[in-house]
């Protein structure tokens, strides 16, 4: 909602009158602006986008975006110099109105779900990726749910690289942490999760560290049982870890209203028209409807049931076959037996860096061995979803090469150069803003240890 003005902040943005501050994120700021004409928008003044180039690219983008159907989202107005003028939607965001008023129910939560499904169709067919779908992007206007901020939308391509430098963590898909395209299925992805919180006030992969909020998306299922019957078909199937096996937006849309897709209560069962089949769906990867989506899912859990099964008789028989016998059973091991309701948790990723250890890290570290020593200066570069980092520390420079991600760290290493650098291996672990930071010798002979911060 609209919040006084702050010294800093301006007065006037082009040929608008600056009223009030509507909200403050990494791209910039967006205030409640007056038109000569009275008609009140929100403009967002972006952070660093001064460049020539840059904002020719802007231009070409916001262009693509105001093609989108503004039926469900905040309509693009026009871009000038360094801010983006945009429909006014007075209401509060869904992230304010879940925290402040508890989850949202019953038919209400429908209506939400349809209509955030028919703006990302809306926002597909226009030939954009939001890629930054989240609850506080959800606003809830008097006439419905409107999609907005598209400061870091972009224009379908299949020639880019969408990697996971951008997005809020929780809403993230799996493809753009292992710095994968982004593509119309990384929307839904983040449109399941906004759901999830929608309905139970909880984010669903979790509100602990970024590192562990990332364990979850890549490699566990979140909990969505508390989201009503009706919905949870959609949910779990744009929840899929492959992107593949989602559903497109307007799949979606449509399932949602259909008694035969999805079996919502309390709609319509009347006749709907149809969709004009000649509609282009931009993607850069085919994408199955719900249905297909669904059956694949349920064949691949079938699968490895079975295959389970199998390598569980296997094991059977291979015990029973050199099971000792005789008095000697009391003094040989038994196989130890595991609860089966207690499934092992997975502690490594095997995939690049994670996006929460993304960024410059500097810092002093000291030798373990030798208080009398002089501290370290260290330089730790990383990129999300890539294999190699870089390294300094005194005189040295080279690059470092990632070994694993677990639950709670980060493991690099970097070979030996003689008479330059010696090898070792580094162990990184976040401690909120901190990276906790320990390199130790290829030879085991010395640890540095220290605290880094990101620059």
């Amino acid at each position: 909602m609209p919040a006084p003005l702050e010294p800093g902040d301006p007065r006037r943005l082009g040929d608008y009158d600056v009223m009030a501050r509507l909200g403050e994120g990494g791209q910039g700021t967006v205030y409640l602006c007056t038109g000569p004409d009275g008609v009140r928008v929100a403009i967002k003044l972006l952070k660093g986008h001064t460049d020539p180039a840059t904002q020719r690219r802007l231009a070409r983008e916001l262009e693509a975006v105001k093609r989108v159907a503004p039926f469900c989202t905040a309509q693009v107005i026009s871009f000038e110099d360094r801010f983006i003028v945009s429909e006014f939607v007075n209401g509060p965001s869904l992230q304010d109105r879940v925290q402040h008023d508890g989850p949202i129910g019953g038919s209400d939560l429908i209506r939400l779900a349809i209509g955030t499904a028919s703006a990302l169709a809306a926002i597909h067919d226009a030939g954009v990726v939001h890629r930054d779908f989240k609850p506080a992007n959800v606003l809830l206007g008097p006439d419905g749910p409107r999609v907005v901020d598209f400061g870091i939308a972009r224009q379908i391509d299949a020639g880019s690289s969408m990697t996971a430098a951008m997005g809020t963590p929780g809403y993230i898909a799996p493809e753009q942490l292992r710095g994968e395209a982004v593509t119309p299925a990384s929307d839904l992805f983040a449109w399941a999760a906004t759901i999830v919180f929608a309905a139970t006030g909880r984010h669903p992969f979790g509100a602990d560290t970024v590192a562990l909020i990332y364990q979850r998306i890549l490699a566990h299922e979140p909990d969505v049982s508390a989201v009503p019957q009706n919905l949870r078909p959609m949910v779990e199937a744009c929840l899929a870890k492959n992107p593949a096996d989602r559903p497109v937006a307007r799949d979606l849309m449509v399932s949602l209203v259909s008694p035969q897709g999805a079996a919502v209560q309390g709609l319509s069962t009347g006749p709907k028209p149809p969709l004009q089949p000649d509609v282009p769906r931009p993607q850069t990867q085919p994408i199955q409807p719900l249905a297909v989506a669904l059956r694949r899912r349920k064949q691949a859990k079938i699968a490895v049931m079975t295959l389970l099964a199998a390598l569980l008789a296997g094991l059977v028989a291979l015990a029973f076959a050199f099971w000792p016998t005789g008095d000697d059973t009391q003094t040989t091991a038994k196989p130890k037996q595991t609860s089966a309701s207690a499934p092992a948790t997975p502690t490594t990723i095997p995939t690049g860096v994670l996006e929460a250890y993304a960024g410059t890290w500097t810092g002093t570290v000291r030798n373990q061995a030798d208080s009398t020593a002089q501290p370290t200066n260290i330089t730790l570069t990383l990129r999300p979803g890539r294999t190699k980092g870089t390294w300094a520390a005194g005189g040295c420079s080279q690059d470092v090469v990632f070994q694993s991600a677990k639950l709670d760290s980060l493991t690099l290493q970097h070979v030996e150069i003689p008479g330059q650098c010696g090898g070792g291996t580094i162990t990184a672990s976040l401690k909120g803003s901190t990276l906790s930071y320990s390199w130790t010798a290829s030879d085991k002979t010395s640890t540095y240890s220290g605290e880094l911060t990101k620059s």
